[in-house]
Formats: C-alpha cells, sequence, structure tokens
C-alpha cells in the first residue's frame, strides 16, 4: 500500500477499520570506517570502528597486510607485524546488498634501532674518541618499547681486544638497583665482554627513550675497536619476545695523549662535555678562557705533534691550525 507521496505502508482492512503500521524501506549498506591510528612501527595495534550507514547486518574485514580476512566482527583491534603500506578493506551487507570501502593506507615502520648514547644522553653517538688509559660511560638506549618492557638479558663485547676493557656495569637511572644484574661481578682483570640484565617488576618505566644499562669503557693502547651488541632478549609486558632492528655500531678510537706542554704538573687535557674535543686544553677539569689563551701560547708545541689533529680539531675543518683557537673560544663562550 502507498499513500500519494509515493510510501510504503504494511497494513490491512478489517471491515471499516483501516490498520496502517509504518515500514520504512530498507536503505542499502554503505561501507565506512575510522581507525584510531594510520601509521607508527610495528608491533603496531590499530583499532577499527565501523562506520557504514544501512544498518549492516555482516562485516568482513581485509587488513591488507596477508592475515585471514575476518567477518563477523564489527570494531575489530589488528596488530601489524611487519612493516610496509597496507590498505584496509570492509565489505558490509544487510537484507538489501552488499557494499565495500577501501580505506588507508596504514603505514608500518620498522621501531628506530637501538642506539649507543653517552649515559643518561638520549643522542645516539656512532664513534668515541678517547685518550690511553682514559674512560667514557655509555648507554645502550631503546628508542621505543610499545608494550612496555618486563625483562631483559643483554651481552655487549668489542671485535678487537687489545685496546679496549670494559671497566664497570651500572643499572639505568629508571631502575632500582636491586632489580639491575650484571656479569662479571669484578672488573680486576681486563673484561672484554659484558652482560646485564634488569627487570621492571612495577611497569614503572614510559615507552621512550629506555635505557638498559651504563658501562664503563677504557682505552688501554692505541687502537680501534668496535663495541657490538652481541646478544639480547627482551620481553614486553606481557612476555612477548621483542625483536631489535640492528642497530649501527659504535668504533671506539684510542690515541696516546699527554700533558701540554709535557712538563705539565695538571695532567692531560680532558673532554668534559664528551663530545670528542678535548676543550679543557691545560688539564685542570675546567673549560674557560685560561684553555683558549694554553691552546694560543702552546700552539707550536702542540702543532709539532701532528697526531692530536683529533683532540684539538675545534673548528671542524680535520687539520689542526691556529683557526682552531677561535674555534675553541665559540665552542667555549657561543
Amino acid at each position: 500500500m502507498y499513500d500519494i507521496s509515493g510510501n510504503h505502508f504494511a497494513g490491512w482492512v478489517d471491515g471499516f477499520v483501516v490498520r496502517i503500521n509504518n515500514a520504512p524501506t530498507p536503505a542499502f549498506p554503505g561501507a565506512n570506517f575510522t581507525a584510531d591510528k594510520w601509521a607508527g612501527s610495528f608491533d603496531l595495534t590499530v583499532n577499527f570502528t565501523d562506520t557504514s550507514t544501512g544498518s549492516p547486518t555482516a562485516w568482513s574485514w581485509n587488513f591488507g597486510d596477508g592475515t585471514p580476512i575476518l567477518t563477523g566482527v564489527q570494531n575489530p583491534t589488528h596488530v601489524y607485524t611487519a612493516p610496509g603500506s597496507f590498505s584496509v578493506t570492509l565489505t558490509v551487507s544487510n537484507a538489501i546488498g552488499t557494499n565495500s570501502k577501501i580505506g588507508g593506507p596504514v603505514i608500518v615502520s620498522a621501531p628506530p634501532a637501538p642506539k649507543i648514547t653517552n649515559c643518561n644522553s638520549t643522542v645516539g653517538i656512532t664513534r668515541v674518541l678517547l685518550a690511553t688509559n682514559s674512560t667514557r660511560t655509555l648507554s645502550l638506549l631503546l628508542w621505543n618499547t610499545a608494550n612496555g618492557l618486563s625483562t631483559y638479558n643483554v651481552t655487549m663485547g668489542f671485535n678487537d681486544t687489545r685496546n679496549t676493557t670494559f671497566t664497570g656495569v651500572y643499572p639505568p637511572n629508571w631502575m632500582p638497583a636491586p632489580q639491575f644484574i650484571f656479569n662479571p661481578m669484578s672488573f680486576g682483570v681486563p673484561v672484554y665482554n659484558v652482560t646485564f640484565s634488569g627487570v621492571d617488576f612495577n611497569q614503572t618505566k614510559s615507552n621512550f627513550n629506555v635505557s638498559l644499562g651504563c658501562f664503563q669503557v677504557k682505552g688501554t693502547q692505541e687502537g680501534e675497536s668496535v663495541l657490538i651488541l652481541k646478544n639480547y632478549s627482551l620481553q614486553d609486558y606481557g612476555y612477548n619476545g621483542i625483536t631489535l632492528t640492528p642497530y649501527q655500531n659504535v668504533t671506539i678510537v684510542v690515541r696516546n695523549l699527554y700533558p701540554i706542554p709535557a712538563s705539565n704538573p695538571n695532567g692531560n687535557p680532558t673532554d668534559m662535555d664528551l663530545d670528542n674535543l678535548y676543550e679543557d686544553v691545560n688539564g685542570d677539569h675546567q673549560r674557560n678562557y685560561l684553555d683558549v689563551i694554553w691552546f694560543f701560547n702552546n700552539y707550536g708545541y702542540i702543532s709539532s705533534l701532528p697526531e692530536y689533529w683529533e683532540f684539538f680539531d675545534f673548528n671542524h675543518n680535520g687539520v689542526l691550525d691556529l683557526g682552531d683557537t677561535i674555534g675553541l673560544f665559540r665552542i667555549i663562550y657561543g
């Protein structure tokens, strides 16, 4: 039955009384959906929400990453476990018909590789310049642990054991010492591999810039060696294994360096800000105008030792020259 406007009604006639029920015509489905995120590093968890029109009664999701098509779920959650660009297809249907919508893409990237930093810093480094018998404390840093970090076990080592050694291992500043374990327990002899472990019982650490531990390295004689992540095991809060992207190895360069001049009672120059430049030229463990004057007055002595250029290339031109005096002044006084 229809009225004059073309609306459809269902009804019946009973004697002289007309009883009418309004029954709107079902609409053709229109597929549509949203996601709580469209990009991130794996493992990437995405929550999809169906916003289709036409009151669909069936849903089929193709997440585009080769996993089986999911049916019968209106608002699914999906985990992308590999990098790539993935188009998502939602197909909906009702009694009238079927419709599909392709959305996205979801961009999944590999998580940034772990990096070596100076201890308690977040800036990655790829090269460390050490004077013989000097030390530097470094850290292994994870950029992101999307699902937390419950336990870990890490082994660091050198590819060449002739010129570097480990002299200490320390817990990251966010983890109570009793929850941090390292081996060996004694550093009385040269150590070329070191293993350390941690447990986050209270799940207190944030997901970004997670330091796993600090370790001190010492240059024992001239040469170069590479600091390597030799082995690791990490688990998230659900005790699922965490896979790391290979990180860029760090080269430890050891060079001889002596007081300037040799008779200076203060001792060797030092790298106080850990930037591989030894701004404390006079060895008094301060950085000030005295170091600029000391460098200028002793330039003749310094320039007679060309192997020192790496320590004092303050103007970053790859050679040792008087321009480094100006470079040193600018470093100290901005």
